[in-house]
């Protein structure tokens, strides 16, 4: 019996050495960085088009980012704000020009949010979808503006 409670001591001491080593490794190939904030395309006037802020993030060697408490803002050519996309995390592609998410999101630009699960950008070619679950819902200055066709 007391040979089992060593062997089982050891190996249970090898595990956990192992663990951490893994995730000390892990760490140090792509360590967490807070409060990132990253222009992913500019206008042509040089001002930020679109950047993603995002509460914690890593990044790979390869210049992949995972991200969570996700904040993308799209700026018109003077920098004003334009839209905003919230997420709870996402994949960056910046050599691509792509971000996707599969988690809960908010779009909102001017009088009009839409919620869903899911999205992809393409910075390439310039779109934004919803992949699932998409709810439109448009303020009340927005309705304003529509008027009925007979």
């Amino acid at each position: 019996m007391r040979w089992y409670r060593r062997n089982i001591v050891t190996v249970m001491t090898a595990l956990t050495f192992a663990l951490a080593l893994s995730s000390l490794s892990r760490a140090q190939d792509a360590p967490e960085m807070t409060n990132l904030k990253l222009p992913l395309e500019l206008h042509e006037n040089g001002k930020v088009k679109t950047q993603v802020t995002a509460g914690t993030a890593v990044v790979s060697e390869q210049g992949e980012i995972r991200a969570k408490d996700v904040k993308i803002e799209m700026f018109d050519e003077d920098g004003k704000l334009d839209a905003v996309v919230i997420a709870e995390s996402c994949y960056v592609d910046r050599e691509k020009e792509f971000v996707t998410s599969d988690t809960q999101i908010e779009f909102e630009r001017h009088d009009l949010l839409i919620t869903g699960r899911g999205f992809e950008w393409n910075g390439k070619e310039q779109t934004f979808k919803i992949l699932h679950k998409a709810k439109v819902v448009f303020k009340s200055k927005a309705i304003d503006g529509l008027k009925r066709v007979q």
